[in-house]
């Protein structure tokens, strides 16, 4: 690569930690405090054009227009429902493209963020698993999300008023001494649930929630932060050992093998009790509950044996049970159950002092299920073509 080749590649403030910023200003003839004044309009304020940060010089900001750019995201499809749900399909510069999810609740704004562009787990009701895995995404791939719903977030009004406590430790509000009202708003949440397996990706993933908690960065707090498996036993055991401390939740969707390995190839590996035991593990060590997901389908899994096996299953363990009418799939072959039966799955729970809730269905009008989006845009996504494409699950 030629020097001018070299040149003509932007620097994406995204791929930079705290520390790689500050080196990329000093590289530039600058002095390190800079990077606090980028960092805060990028990470904070949700903007990325450089020649509206008005703290810096002329000078400078035609020099970071021509050099580099906040992330490496553009956002091609933007979807919206009447809930507030908003979704993105992002591409990336060679040509990847996955999907985001901004989610409005009452304490305010979460962003739903893909971890790799497809998955390899094979779970026979997951869209994202369709066509296998492309490639993984990078810290700042994954940040370059956050910061794109991050941004829609702060042009909308807090969802209720919620989410505006300057008293609390772990919000925006309470690391931010020095941005104005925008640091109150904006993103409460992240949950990586989107599309791929967090844990197939695992350094990066780290690296990506190292950033998040960052307070030079965008500063949330360890239990903002949600990391979502499909059941990878070292990955979990991994995280707890890491000193992270967020949320773990994991995708259970059947309390016997038989069951879950029909759903879920990744069983035949990490059966359902080895989960559980990983589980009770992460909580004795991060004193974090877990949330076990649970897609309810039709005939599959939604039975009152169901529930009454994953009662005993869960016994004695302050867990979270989650339970989700599934999204159906175009193409696919499950259907979610129907309102009465997720009524008495509820019931047969609690009865069994099990904490238990449903999920709100958020977005369907707009594909939010994970992968549907994707996989409608670009039907083929450079999969099995150059970037190839893995339709092996893990392991």
């Amino acid at each position: 690569m030629t020097a001018l080749e070299d040149r003509a590649i932007p620097t994406y403030i995204t791929e930079l930690d705290a520390a790689g910023l500050r080196d990329f200003v000093r590289s530039l003839g600058w002095p390190a405090y800079r990077a606090k004044q980028i960092a805060r309009w990028v990470y904070r304020r949700g903007i990325f054009d450089f020649r509206a940060m008005t703290d810096l010089p002329s000078e400078a900001r035609e020099v970071l227009a021509e050099r580099a750019r906040a992330h490496s995201g553009a956002v091609v499809t933007r979807l919206h429902a009447p809930d507030g749900t908003s979704k993105f399909a992002i591409a990336f510069p060679d040509g990847q493209v996955i999907e985001t999810v901004l989610l409005a609740y009452r304490f305010g704004y979460s962003v739903c963020v893909s971890t790799q562009a497809g998955c390899r787990m094979g779970c026979r009701f997951c869209a994202s698993t369709i066509g296998g895995r492309a490639r993984d995404l990078t810290a700042g791939e994954m940040m370059s999300q956050v910061l794109i719903a991050h941004a829609e977030a702060l042009e909308r009004p807090a969802s209720g008023g919620a989410g505006l406590d300057p008293d609390d430790p772990d919000s925006l509000a309470g690391g931010a001494t020095d941005g104005g009202s925008a640091d109150l708003l904006g993103i409460r949440r992240v949950v990586l649930m989107g599309s791929g397996e967090p844990f197939d990706n695992y350094d990066q993933v780290v690296e990506f929630i190292r950033r998040l908690m960052d307070p030079e960065l965008l500063g949330l707090g360890a239990r903002r932060i949600t990391v979502s498996t499909s059941g990878v036993v070292p990955g979990i055991v991994k995280l707890a050992h890491s000193g992270l401390g967020v949320n773990l939740a994991v995708s259970l969707h059947a309390p016997d093998d038989a069951t879950r390995t029909l759903l879920m190839p990744v069983n035949k590996k990490w059966p359902v009790h080895d989960v559980v035991a990983a589980s009770k593990e992460y909580f004795r060590l991060t004193s974090r509950r877990v949330t076990f997901e649970y897609a309810l389908i039709k005939n599959v899994n939604d039975s009152k044996e169901h529930a009454e096996a994953l009662a005993q299953l869960l016994s004695g363990f302050p867990c979270h049970v989650n339970l989700i009418r599934l999204n159906p799939v175009s193409a696919g072959k499950f259907e979610p159950a129907d309102k009465y039966t997720v009524e008495e799955f509820v019931a047969t729970l609690a009865a069994r002092q099990v904490a238990v809730t449903v999920r709100r269905r958020l977005g369907i009008e707009i594909d939010a299920a994970c992968g549907q989006l994707r996989r409608r845009l670009v039907p083929t996504f450079s999969l099995g073509g150059a970037n190839g494409g893995e339709d092996e699950p893990c392991g």
